[in-house]
This record gives C-alpha cells, sequence and structure tokens, in this order.
C-alpha cells in the first residue's frame, strides 16, 4: 500500500510541469492510468479495513447490549434483532411442489431462454449496466 498517495489531480499535476521530463501523451495516459490503479487500489483496502473495523465495534455491541435503543452521546445506537426468514430449502422438502402446487410460481428462466436461442436473437430483449471499472 502507497502511503500517502496524491490524488489524481495531485498525479496529473506533477505529470504536466515543466520539471518532469519529456514523456509522449501515451506515456502521460499511461502514467496517470497507473497511479489511478494504485490510488484505486489504496483507498479499497482503506474502505477494507474500516469495514472489518466497523465489523468488530458492532459485534461488540451486539455482545454487550440486548437488543433496545441506547444513547450513546449525541448519537443513538438500535440493537435490532436478526431478520426472520423463510428457510426455502426445507419447506420444499417438506411441502414438495407436485402436492402443493399452490404454494408455488412459474417464472422465466433466463438461463432456458439463453439456452434455447442465439446471442443475436435476444439482443432486442438485452439491457446493458452500467460501465464499471475493476483493479486488481
Amino acid at each position: 500500500m502507497t502511503p500517502s498517495m496524491p490524488s489524481t489531480m495531485q498525479a496529473l499535476d506533477q505529470l504536466n510541469t515543466s520539471q518532469a521530463p519529456a514523456v509522449s501523451d501515451e506515456q502521460r495516459r499511461q502514467l496517470l492510468l497507473e497511479r489511478q490503479a494504485m490510488r484505486i487500489k489504496d483507498l479499497q483496502e482503506t474502505v477494507k479495513r474500516c469495514e472489518e473495523e466497523i465489523d468488530q465495534l458492532k459485534t461488540q455491541i451486539l455482545d454487550a447490549y440486548p437488543i433496545g435503543d441506547y444513547q450513546a452521546g449525541p448519537l443513538c445506537v438500535k440493537v435490532k434483532a436478526g431478520a426472520n426468514r423463510l428457510n426455502t430449502a426445507k419447506l420444499t422438502a417438506a411441502f414438495p411442489a407436485d402436492k402443493y402446487p399452490q404454494l408455488y410460481e412459474s417464472k422465466l428462466s433466463t438461463k432456458q431462454v439463453r439456452s434455447q436461442f442465439a446471442p443475436t436473437a435476444l439482443a432486442d430483449y438485452m439491457t446493458i449496466g452500467t460501465p464499471q471499472v475493476m483493479v486488481a
């Protein structure tokens, strides 16, 4: 992890200074991309550490306090019971579809659709998600 990694704008400014060695536009783009990727990686690691610490703190609170609302200085801490969810695997085993069809609903299987049609035939039925940047 790079300590005090400069922001993208700072990195771009450094690349554009007159003291920077002469580099082509493509080299400058490549250097900027490398710095942006390093900054993303650094921030992802920071977020991961913060999320781990948050999880630890929440576990400590859950261990120390029963369900209820608590005043913590200017903040309110709410300890809530876990959600009750149906275990569909157990229900399916106990109430099979052939004996209890009223408990089931049919729905379109996109897996089956993809296996039955060529990708070009499905083009009009596709939606495209937001482009993403992944740094590994």
